[in-house]
């Protein structure tokens, strides 16, 4: 894993950047489903926000989801030209 932190419970947290780095996100969408409240980060001290392994694994599960819908669609839309040929 890359970019891990300790938290301040002793636990092992990611930044934003480190949890986007590793999915091949950008922040911006970290942060998109945060307020769609997909995913719910603690924040530090600082107020930084603190992603845990769960929070990692429900984000990784939804962008493969959006990934197989889309390829489920591109699919469909393949057979559908095909059989007007």
């Amino acid at each position: 894993m890359t970019n891990k932190n300790s938290g301040e419970e002793g636990e092992s947290h990611y930044t934003i950047s480190s949890l986007a780095d590793e999915l091949d996100i950008t922040p911006r969408t970290v942060r998109f489903y945060e307020e769609k409240g997909l995913i719910s980060p603690r924040r530090s001290s600082r107020n930084h926000r603190l992603y845990s392994h769960s929070d990692r694994a429900r984000l990784e599960l939804v962008l493969r989801g959006r990934a197989s819908a889309t390829s489920w669609r591109r699919s469909q839309e393949g057979w559908s030209m095909a059989s007007t040929l």
